[in-house]
């Protein structure tokens, strides 16, 4: 098949913007069709050619047809598709999961507190002393 046959089987709306924006005249430095331009006379923006719906709908086909290397950059750097999901990095959560924290002291083999003797004996090589709690007296709160 030629190069015109396959052009003939892209959708309508894909072979329409390669016919008023072929990939060359994008290279060559011609304004994109999705980018707001500014008037050099007055100052004042005029609308892109295509919305953002439009411009989804053609990056959409271009992707299902693997001509995405055809189209001009996305406005502002963005990414679309797998690109933009491919350079996220990686959670801390999904790359190495914790877990619940009842099965936090059975992967190491201890206990996952300590108990009070452990403490105090911790506490004692230290040279320190543990602050007791002071113990409040028990109150009537119906009376």
């Amino acid at each position: 098949m030629s190069s015109r046959e396959y052009f003939q089987r892209l959708p309508a709306v894909l072979r329409r913007f390669f016919e008023r924006y072929p990939p060359s005249a994008l290279s060559s430095g011609s304004p994109s069709p999705f980018v707001a331009r500014v008037n050099s006379s007055t100052g004042r923006y005029a609308d892109p050619v295509y919305s953002r719906r439009r411009m989804a709908q053609v990056y959409k086909l271009a992707a299902q047809w693997s001509l995405t290397d055809l189209l001009p950059a996305l406005p502002r750097g963005k990414l679309f598709f797998e690109e933009k999901y491919a350079a996220r990095p990686l959670l801390k959560g999904v790359a190495a999961p914790r877990g619940h924290l009842h099965e936090l002291g059975r992967r190491s083999g201890r206990p996952p507190v300590a108990s009070p003797e452990q403490i105090d004996a911790a506490l004692a090589a230290a040279g320190k002393k543990r602050a007791k709690r002071p113990k409040h007296p028990k109150q009537n709160r119906w009376v």
